[in-house]
C-alpha cells in the first residue's frame, strides 16, 4: 500500500515537472524568435490580412513541419515573444 502511495507520488510529480519543462520550453522559444523572427513575422501578417490566405499560410505551414503541435507551439511562441498580436 505504501509502495503505491508513493508510485502514485511520483506520477504527479513527474507531469507537473514535464509541464514546468514544456513551459520553460515554451519562453525559450519565444525568447528565441523575439530575437530573430519578429521583423519576418511582422511582414508576413501584413501579407496574410484577408482569413483565408492565413488559412492556407496555417496549413502549408503545418504541412511543411509535419506537425499540428508544432505548428501551434511555434504561434505560442511568437505570441509570447510580442510579434504576433
Amino acid at each position: 500500500m505504501k509502495n503505491e502511495k508513493l508510485l502514485t507520488l511520483l506520477k504527479i510529480l513527474g507531469v507537473f515537472t514535464c509541464l514546468y519543462l514544456f513551459l520553460i520550453g515554451i519562453g525559450g522559444m519565444g525568447a528565441a524568435f523575439k530575437g530573430e523572427f519578429k521583423d519576418t513575422a511582422a511582414r508576413l501578417l501584413e501579407a496574410t490580412k484577408s482569413p483565408i490566405v492565413g488559412l492556407f499560410i496555417g496549413i502549408l505551414a503545418t504541412t511543411i513541419v509535419q506537425s499540428s503541435s508544432t505548428t501551434t507551439s511555434l504561434i505560442v511562441g511568437l505570441v509570447a515573444a510580442g510579434a504576433v498580436d
